[in-house]
């Protein structure tokens, strides 16, 4: 309606008041006060109660309602305004500008619902109980048996991936369940140093593993298969005979580490020191003392096989590109 009412002499100028209107009333009074929202309720999460995904569909819409903007912009904007080149640059500058901005916006709020979900998996993860790896029950039920705290984190992954799936796609929907995969994996390689492990406990640990693995594979990332194919082969540590660790921890990804850096895992064996595990693998060990954490050395052993444990950091998740 604009092209037929105004002058030619004057469309230009009349094309650039209309935009900053638009970038006024849909972009910062909608758009960005709806990502504001978003990203205040995301900060009251609790990670003691279930997630909350509706910001994903305010990151979602917002999503759809910038796309479409760029789209207006190239067949409706650029067109009209290209009869004047110092309007042409100023609407393309701020149409960039306001791109960015929202695009910051989120991109922090998706990260921060990463945050959020990590936090939740890491309580969830602390409500592991100390004799749960040592149960009383010897018989064989215990090996169909996974624990509380794994059927949670599987039930939340679950969710996660669900909501996930109806946010992002392709290698947006990639990125965020790999990071959150990695961050998992790197949770229980700690966690599992933090029990002590029976025979028949090693049998239930190895059980959440699986459960583990098989919720993980779902997501079908590659790199995570791997993280998690390792994590089962450090779980057949806890359930093997002593006689023949020697030959376990020469076979697969074990082999690629130093035995310095799978002791803590040994250590928690009930029976590390009852069975000499440490004279049989012909390490040095001081109970209790063994190193809590991957050194450099050992990241670069994993990063070597694809499998560094850190999370990436500063990762652009929401790209109009992609």
């Amino acid at each position: 309606r604009s092209v037929q009412l105004s002058p030619p002499s004057e469309l230009t100028k009349f094309v650039r008041v209309l935009f900053h209107t638009f970038l006024e009333f849909i972009g910062k009074q909608y758009v960005e006060l709806a990502l504001d929202t978003c990203l205040d309720q995301i900060a009251t999460i609790d990670p003691k109660s279930e997630p909350d995904f509706k910001p994903f569909s305010v990151i979602k819409n917002s999503h759809s309602i910038i796309h479409l903007s760029q789209n207006h912009f190239q067949a409706a904007i650029l067109p009209l305004a290209s009869s004047s080149l110092p309007i042409h640059r100023d609407l393309t500058f701020d149409k960039n500008r306001f791109m960015m901005g929202v695009e910051n916006k989120m991109n922090l709020a998706v990260q921060r619902t990463i945050e959020a979900i990590i936090a939740r998996l890491n309580h969830l993860l602390s409500r592991q109980k100390k004799v749960d790896f040592r149960p009383k029950d010897e018989d064989d039920n215990i090996a169909n048996l996974a624990t509380a705290p794994c059927n949670a984190c599987v039930e939340c992954l679950k969710k996660v991936q669900t909501n996930a799936s109806q946010l992002l796609d392709g290698k947006n929907l990639e990125h965020f369940l790999t990071e959150i995969g990695i961050a998992f994996y790197s949770m229980l390689l700690e966690h599992f140093k933090k029990f002590n492990v029976s025979a028949a406990g090693g049998l239930v640990l190895r059980k959440d593993i699986a459960k583990y693995q098989e919720n993980i594979a779902s997501f079908k990332i590659p790199q995570l298969d791997e993280r998690f194919e390792m994590l089962r082969q450090l779980g057949n540590l806890f359930v093997v005979k002593p006689e023949i660790l020697k030959s376990v921890l020469n076979e697969g990804y074990l082999a690629k580490l130093d035995i310095k850096y799978i002791l803590p895992y040994l250590q928690v064996r009930t029976d590390f020191k009852s069975a000499g595990i440490d004279t049989l693998l012909g390490a040095t060990a001081e109970t209790g003392t063994g190193e809590r954490n991957f050194n450099e050395k050992a990241k670069a052993r994993l990063a070597a096989m694809g499998l560094s444990i850190g999370p990436a950091s500063g990762r652009k998740w929401m790209t109009l590109t992609e």
